[in-house]
C-alpha cells in the first residue's frame, strides 16, 4: 500500500473534502491522469475520494469543460424584487389614474407616448404635485387619441361603402 492510499482514509465521500487532500496526492492524480490513467482506474486507486472530488483536481480537458466549470464557479444570485416607494407621499400610477378620472392601463400608456421615463425597479413613483402637472397634457393626449379613432373609424366606414 503507498502512502497516497492510506491518506484521509475516513475521509466523508459525500462532501467536497478536498482541501484535506495534500498537494503530493493531487500531483500524482494529475500525473497518472496526464500520463493516460481512466477516471475508472484513478477512483480505485484512491477509494476514499469520489468521481466528482477526482475531477474537481484534474485540470479541464478542454475548452467546453473550462467553460462549464467557469458557469459552474458563478454563484447567481436571485433578483431582489423592486421595493415598494420608500415615500409615504409617493404615489403610484394607478393613484395618479384615479386623480385624472381615467384607467391605468391608458395614464402609462400616456406616459410612455410623453416619454415619462420609468422609476427603479420598473415603477412609475409620483408625488402630489405630479397630479397637476400631468392634468392638461394628459387631456391632450386623450383627444388626439380619440381624435385618431374617429379619423381611423370614419375611413373604415369610407372604404367599405
Amino acid at each position: 500500500m503507498t502512502a497516497t492510499q492510506t491518506e484521509a482514509p475516513n475521509a466523508d465521500p459525500t462532501s467536497s473534502g478536498l482541501e484535506a487532500i495534500s498537494d503530493d496526492t493531487r500531483r500524482e492524480i494529475v500525473e497518472l491522469r496526464e500520463a493516460g490513467t481512466t477516471l475508472h482506474e484513478l477512483r480505485a486507486k484512491f477509494p476514499q475520494l469520489t468521481s466528482e472530488q477526482i475531477r474537481d483536481l484534474l485540470p479541464p480537458a478542454n475548452k467546453r469543460e473550462a467553460k462549464a466549470r467557469a458557469k459552474e464557479a458563478k454563484v447567481t444570485e436571485p433578483k431582489a424584487k423592486a421595493e415598494k416607494p420608500t415615500d409615504p407621499n409617493a404615489l403610484s400610477s394607478k393613484q395618479i389614474a384615479e386623480a385624472l378620472k381615467t384607467d391605468p392601463k391608458t395614464f402609462r400608456r400616456y406616459l410612455r407616448a410623453s416619454g415619462a421615463g420609468v422609476g427603479q425597479g420598473g415603477r412609475y413613483e409620483f408625488t402630489k404635485a405630479d397630479v397637476a402637472k400631468h392634468r392638461k397634457p394628459f387631456a391632450a393626449y386623450e383627444k388626439e387619441i380619440e381624435a385618431k379613432r374617429a379619423a381611423k373609424a370614419a375611413k373604415t366606414a369610407a372604404d367599405e361603402s
